[in-house]
């Protein structure tokens, strides 16, 4: 445009304060995210484990307790 002002120097981008707390923002949420993808499957496995282990007490409180229980609680933790 030929009658335009000529545009002022701007500062660069990281040294403004919205860009930065947007920046932060966002690093800290998909910090987040990654913490959760690792966390939220390990507990659900940890879940499970204890809920086969479990089944142990239960089973001998109950008088049911066998071996092939035993084993198969043994074949489901991986030992």
């Amino acid at each position: 445009m030929a009658g335009a002002p000529p545009l002022a120097p701007t500062a660069p981008l990281w040294r403004g304060r919205r860009f930065a707390t947007a920046w932060g923002a966002q690093t800290v949420s998909e910090l987040g995210d990654r913490v959760s993808e690792l966390a939220v499957p390990l507990v659900t496995a940890d879940l499970a484990r204890a809920l086969v282990v479990l089944t142990v007490p239960v089973a001998a409180a109950l008088g049911a307790l066998t071996f092939g229980h035993l084993l198969a609680v043994a074949l489901l933790l991986g030992a």
